[in-house]
């Protein structure tokens, strides 16, 4: 018996992908993650003598014909981007009947391990931040949107570098949607509220998503999480966060501003690109590393201040008085009082 079976056949269902496994050019080595939008195996490339990263699309998704087709067209439109802070797709093709993306298998740890260690650097938290938007940058200026942005999808490689995952699940703007009426792409607790809500979705409801996830680096909270997801997607719609300042003090000037803009509910007041964000971000950025960098939280308080030199200040000049010299106080019925 074989595992090959043709587009017609139904019985393709339960495709059972191992170890050993060859795939045209791939040779699976092990299964390294699997989730709602499919399975990931490690892979040898035989012709190139390299190691990739295989993702088959979830058979519930490839056994509809018109699916597969977007899906395809939509990931080969990915797979030409070239930037690197976005994983590189190498092709986009099938096995079984089964959709599948080989691409770069990028060694290092997911942006959700780099987060988990508890209170994270300040700078590098934004310096990752605007390595990810100039990413997206680039995606969306190609009319690429993301649609699920989240940390286990962004891979910290061993030279330091944020790299966005599965671009190969996005949409091209102005084309068909990959998803059907009724059903939605993406992880709940990430989603824009336009997302959330099963309305069309453009490249602003990426920076949403990159807003929760620096929330969540910032703070160690997450955000929109709730017992279940339609109380994510309420929270989502209706809830305003908590300020950063609450979870964590002397965050640099500005940084709320831009967490709060990228968060705004109504896209029209979001951030209406990511090369906005990137100014914003290099303007904290420069604030972190200036020598009298002002934090969001006042260090002294100007009252308290005032009744300190205040006295100081009638001291001095009594002391001064004395020392100059003898000195008499008249004070007459239509005069001022005069030393």
């Amino acid at each position: 018996m074989t595992n090959e079976f043709h587009d017609d056949d139904r019985t393709s269902t339960h495709l059972v992908l191992s170890s050993g496994t060859v795939i045209g050019r791939y040779t699976i080595v092990d299964r390294i993650g699997a989730g709602g939008m499919g399975e990931v195996f490690a892979a040898d490339d035989t012709e190139l003598n390299r190691r990739v990263a295989l993702k088959f699309l979830p058979q519930k998704f490839a056994e509809d014909a018109d699916f597969r087709a977007r899906f395809k067209r939509e990931a080969q439109a990915a797979a030409a981007l070239n930037h690197s802070n976005i994983v590189t797709i190498h092709e986009v093709s099938e096995f079984s009947g089964r959709p599948f993306i080989a691409m770069e298998l990028v060694e290092g740890q997911s942006l959700r391990e780099f987060s988990d260690g508890g209170d994270c650097d300040i700078e590098r938290v934004v310096e990752i931040t605007i390595q990810l938007c100039d990413g997206l940058h680039a995606a969306h200026s190609q009319g690429i949107v993301h649609r699920d942005i989240k940390p286990s999808n962004i891979v910290i490689d061993p030279y330091g570098r944020p790299k966005i995952l599965d671009f190969g699940l996005a949409t091209i703007q102005g084309s068909e949607h990959l998803t059907k009426t009724g059903s939605t792409l993406g992880t709940v607790r990430y989603m824009s509220p336009e997302q959330a809500m099963g309305k069309s979705v453009d490249h602003r409801s990426d920076l949403f998503s990159l807003g929760v996830v620096l929330y969540e680096l910032i703070t160690g909270k997450s955000l929109f999480s709730r017992d279940n997801d339609m109380a994510t997607a309420q929270a989502i719609c209706n809830w305003a966060p908590d300020p950063l300042a609450k979870y964590r003090s002397n965050l640099p000037m500005g940084l709320q501003e831009v967490v709060g803009k990228l968060l705004e509910k109504d896209p029209s007041l979001r951030y209406q690109s990511a090369a906005g964000v990137i100014s914003d971000l290099k303007r904290v950025m420069r604030c972190l590393n200036s020598d009298d960098s002002q934090v969001s939280q006042p260090v002294a308080r100007p009252k308290k201040l005032a009744r300190i030199l205040i006295p100081v200040a009638i001291a001095t000049v009594v002391l001064g008085a004395l020392v100059l010299g003898p000195w008499k106080f008249e004070i007459g019925s239509q005069q001022e009082a005069r030393a």
